[in-house]
């Protein structure tokens, strides 16, 4: 197993900074904190909380102590509690974003791409919060179901051939999905500003979000719904049009100016999906676009993962403070995970090529979850570069050896589970 080399390098970019002056100077909550030695240091605790044990945070504590080989035996959640609210959150938001924003200038990466195109996905979903006065006041409370519960908007900018996070947001419950991923191209447009294409669901077309994509030279692929948006695209029967809107909107007065190519794909239930894009070239065909627009699933299987695998929503303190900690944390982790499962992909894909497989085979992802947590504490802190060498080729050897086959085309019919079976045995948490 070779030495892996990109997770490694994250890894050490991260413990490198949590252990630096600076960083602490400008992640902790005023100048008098952490400035006197204590048990469990500003460096420990950020450690505690990038781990994301979702076990009680006593036997968290323990945990860490024991892996870290600490010479103190005892640590007392409330200690803990008290002193992580002087960490501010945008210390593990930069932590995400610093392993995250050179993926696509580092020339040690080989990002997927289609057609030279970076695909990406935006979408939303919610968060439920501790049903705390404080954390209500901030996100809001849905009361349509049931008793009242705290949430929490939450949005996200996923590439969706290298499964990583690239934008995150958490918002009040009520704020417009339209207007964060709006905040999410912008980003995007400022991290990498050519041959992108965004995915969108149906929620999301908009003249605003048409305009911005057209000014900035950016490509979408949108699912609409035909009833509500442009009358011209109800007229449509053909499953490849391109179509000139040049006209005043009635509602708003504004004037829009924009060309639309309109895919409709037929559904094996018998619906026709309708799919706009200003992306014109000739060249890529309905078929390409039905794929193109069936990798947007990735970015629904990325908020299981957050939810059912890495149980964001099992926060580890209930003010406002820790629940951000323990979002940035966790975006953290999961996208640590995805380097760990490239830097094992040659490997895998020559496995694939050289035995007689009926199917290729991919990293086992709650696996490798599990597997990257386990080994985390041991990791950041081993400074011997053999010992570490010695640990990151147990870790690739692990994620190889957990492997499950590959089985496009698949499909099952939704089954609705009891609501009391909230952990089934087939979404194991890590």
């Amino acid at each position: 197993m070779g030495y892996m080399k990109r997770f490694a390098k994250r890894l050490k970019w991260a413990y490198t900074n949590i252990q630096s002056y600076e960083f602490k100077v400008d992640s902790r909550m005023s100048a008098e904190k952490f400035s006197r030695e204590n048990k469990l240091g500003f460096a420990e605790m950020c450690l505690v909380i990038l781990r994301g044990s979702k076990r009680s945070l006593q036997a968290a504590i323990y945990a860490f102590l024991h892996e870290s080989k600490a010479k103190i035996d005892r640590y007392s959640k409330q200690a803990f509690s008290h002193r992580r609210q002087f960490i501010k959150p945008e210390a593990f938001l930069k932590l995400f974003r610093g392993i995250t924003e050179d993926f696509y200038t580092d020339p040690t990466m080989t990002p997927k791409s289609f057609r030279d195109m970076h695909v990406f996905a935006v979408d939303g979903t919610t968060y439920n919060l501790p049903n705390t006065p404080e954390l209500k006041e901030i996100y809001g409370e849905q009361t349509s179901q049931g008793a009242p519960q705290v949430q929490a908007k939450g949005s996200c900018l996923y590439d969706v051939l290298n499964n990583l996070l690239i934008d995150v947001k958490m918002l009040p419950v009520t704020s417009s999905e339209r207007e964060t991923a709006l905040g999410h191209l912008k980003y995007l447009h400022e991290l990498k500003p050519e041959k992108n294409l965004v995915l969108f669901d149906r929620g999301y077309p908009s003249t605003e979000m048409i305009r911005y994509f057209d000014e900035q030279g950016l490509f979408y692929l949108m699912r609409c719904n035909k009833a509500e948006f442009f009358l011209e695209i109800r007229k449509i029967t053909e499953p490849d049009t391109v179509l000139e809107i040049d006209k005043q909107l009635r509602k708003t007065k504004e004037q829009i100016h924009t060309t639309l190519r309109v895919i409709q794909i037929p559904l094996d239930n018998g619906v026709v999906e309708t799919l706009i894009t200003n992306l014109l070239d000739s060249s890529l065909s309905v078929e390409d676009f039905k794929y193109l627009y069936h990798l947007r699933w990735g970015i629904e299987e990325k908020y299981d993962e957050l939810k059912n695998k890495l149980r964001i929503e099992a926060f580890s303190g209930m003010t406002p403070v820790a629940v951000l900690q323990d979002f940035y944390a966790t975006m953290f982790l999961t996208n640590l995970v995805s380097y760990a499962e490239m830097d094992c992909e040659e490997e895998l894909v020559s496995s694939n090529q050289t035995h007689d497989r009926k199917h290729e085979y991919r990293i086992n992802r709650t696996m490798a979850i599990a597997c990257v947590k386990d080994e985390f504490i041991e990791l950041s802190m081993e400074q011997n570069p053999r010992k570490l060498k010695r640990l990151l080729d147990r870790l690739g050897k692990r994620l190889l050896s957990n492997v499950i086959p590959i089985r496009p085309g698949r499909s099952f019919e939704r089954r609705r589970r009891h609501k009391a079976l909230k952990y089934p045995q087939n979404c194991k948490d890590a």
